[in-house]
């Protein structure tokens, strides 16, 4: 595929749609209340904060999936999955705000015939659709580890970087539970192996420099 052509379907099929817009905004802000919930309390402030974290985090997180999948030859769209926002609810309340699930939407792939000419004539692939999947989690560790880094040189606020950094880990890892319509669900279906490599490995990354300051780029 040359760059011209790559070009062109990212032009007319990366935009998000209303729907889509509309979803990311309910998302957004209702995982901006549980990252922002501490011990019961919540504060503007730390609200204001968490909701451009969070919403940064999502967009990374599904442009990642829609600039692959296009990559690969696929439309990729994004659905609000209601269930993930009450069980995010449920689980701050409970906790006071200690417990905070990220995961409150799921990844659709459509094939866009006309650029798939010669592949994909047996069905769907789900090793293709698991990597398209995978990009979201990928980009958001990425986008937070580069932001981890930039606060380490000096060229980044330090707090600003380290939010940056665990709020894309913690949202990285919990979209990686295989649960449908999680990314972590079309992994698992694709390969347990893979499934159990990159979930072990990541979350184990997490606990290490979340709970024990253990940090490698």
């Amino acid at each position: 595929m040359t760059w011209r052509n790559y070009w062109d379907k990212v032009k007319r099929y990366f935009p998000f749609s209303r729907n889509e817009v509309k979803s990311f905004v309910i998302i957004s802000v209702v995982l901006a209340f549980v990252w922002s919930l501490n011990n019961g309390k919540i504060e503007l402030e730390n609200f204001l904060l968490s909701l451009f974290l969070v919403v940064s985090a999502l967009f990374v997180h599904h442009a990642g999936q829609r600039l692959w999948g296009l990559r690969r030859g696929f439309r990729v769209e994004q659905k609000l999955w209601w269930y993930g926002l009450l069980a995010s609810l449920i689980f701050a309340f409970v906790s006071f705000g200690k417990i905070k699930f990220l995961a409150a939407s799921g990844t659709m792939i459509y094939m866009l015939h006309g650029h798939r000419l010669g592949a994909f004539r047996y069905g769907p692939n789900l090793k293709e659709f698991s990597v398209v999947c995978l990009a979201g989690p990928v980009a958001n560790i990425l986008f937070g580890t580069f932001f981890k880094q930039l606060a380490i040189l000096g060229l980044f606020p330090v707090a600003l970087g380290n939010s940056v950094f665990y709020l894309n880990m913690w949202f990285a890892v919990w979209n990686l539970v295989p649960i449908p319509p999680l990314d972590g669900s079309r992994i698992l279906y694709s390969s347990r192996l893979l499934f159990v490599f990159l979930f072990g490995a990541i979350a184990s990354y997490v606990i290490m420099f979340y709970f024990f300051g253990i940090y490698s780029y």
